[in-house]
């Protein structure tokens, strides 16, 4: 395993898809995928493997308000993907009361790895997701997931129409958890807001709201106006 947090330490990108691959080679459903089968020692490996994962990832949830541990949070839930262990990622993230990404940039890629793990996770009581970047496109790739969120905080995300229309239909849901949701800063526009109030009409979920500006001359503001606020 020594190897493998080489890898996993490495900031040379190309040595996380060479961790990704040999993760997913030594899981328990490589055999299915190949053609060849290694009997008692790929049992072993991926056994060995799986106790790895489950130690970085205890290791990584201790402390998230760190950039490294967030970063390699994001890391070794692509690694689970690849490995393909459900229950990994239930045992370590369900007990979390707050998952965050405040300082770890998400690519839709990325976003979709954080997705698959969720969907082994009942409910999340605060998803962090501030300053993050991830657009209108990452909450496209999360959109399965946000509904069990107690507490979901996307400040400074320029998500604009694209991105509200589809948290809109989220909060639509009939099993929508949401209770406080954080847009601040986010570019959106009269008609955004609009489309947040029509999805609330039918919400008996959520408590609050904060589409504020920390800063109103910022390149994320919200350009709302008074015709947006309903009367």
């Amino acid at each position: 395993m020594k190897t493998l947090t080489e890898w996993y330490n490495c900031n040379d990108d190309r040595f996380k898809f060479v961790l990704r691959f040999f993760v997913g080679l030594s899981s328990a459903n490589a055999t299915k995928r190949t053609w060849f089968y290694r009997g008692e020692q790929h049992s072993e490996s991926a056994s060995s493997v799986s106790d790895w994962l489950r130690e970085k990832l205890n290791s990584c949830v201790q402390n998230l308000e760190s950039e490294r541990n967030q970063k390699g949070l994001l890391e070794i839930l692509y690694c689970r993907l690849e490995f393909g262990d459900a229950a990994l990622a239930e045992d370590i993230l369900a007990p979390m009361k707050t998952i965050r990404f405040t300082k770890c940039p998400l690519k839709p890629s990325d976003c979709t790895a954080l997705s698959k793990a969720v969907m082994m996770v009942r409910e999340i009581e605060e998803l962090d997701l501030d300053t993050c970047g991830i657009g209108d496109e990452g909450i496209h790739q999360l959109d399965q997931v946000l509904h069990k969120c107690t507490v979901l905080s996307l400040n400074m995300n320029k998500l604009g129409n694209s991105g509200v229309t589809r948290l809109s239909a989220i909060l639509k849901e009939e099993h929508c958890k949401i209770q406080r949701l954080f847009l601040k800063s986010n570019n959106l526009t009269d008609g955004c807001v609009e489309t947040l109030i029509s999805a609330l009409r039918g919400n008996a979920v959520l408590l609050k709201l904060d589409n504020s500006n920390d800063d109103p001359h910022s390149d994320h503001a919200n350009s709302r106006t008074d015709k947006s606020i309903p009367a």
